[in-house]
């Protein structure tokens, strides 16, 4: 039996939130990106997604960094992985020029082959011989 994708769901749940109190927030204006909100929504993103490269991978690679299993790891690195970006672009309050703009453009592809990956990772068998590694 397949689990549910919990940090799937929790990350759409999340973006709905943030989508749907961003949607609320602008009637009165888009924020400006250097603002108090659009400086909270980038420092946040920026964070989230920090975090989505490093913990994950420190977890993955350091042995003394063993706090909790590689799986749950990863479900972070999912989950922050998608939210973090998003907030990042909403700090850009649709606004992309210049580099910032070109950086916006390929965190976007970068989230795009994340989900390729995460397909990609569940869809191809983990042992030579089609089955399922026991130790994942």
């Amino acid at each position: 039996m397949r689990r549910l994708p919990w940090e799937l769901i929790l990350a759409l749940l999340a973006v709905l939130a943030i989508a749907g109190w961003y949607l609320w927030r602008i009637r009165r204006g888009v924020p400006a990106p250097s603002g108090g909100l659009g400086h909270g929504l980038g420092i946040v993103g920026f964070l989230m997604m920090l975090s989505t490269e490093t913990l994950y991978t420190l977890r993955k690679r350091a042995t003394r960094f063993a706090l909790g299993p590689t799986r749950l790891w990863l479900q972070v690195h999912v989950f922050t992985g998608i939210v973090g970006p998003l907030l990042v672009v909403l700090h850009a309050g649709g606004r992309f020029h210049g580099l910032a703009g070109i950086l916006t453009a390929l965190t976007i592809l970068i989230v795009a082959s994340g989900f390729v990956g995460r397909y990609i990772y569940t869809a191809v068998p983990r042992t030579l011989d089609g089955g399922r590694d026991r130790r994942l």
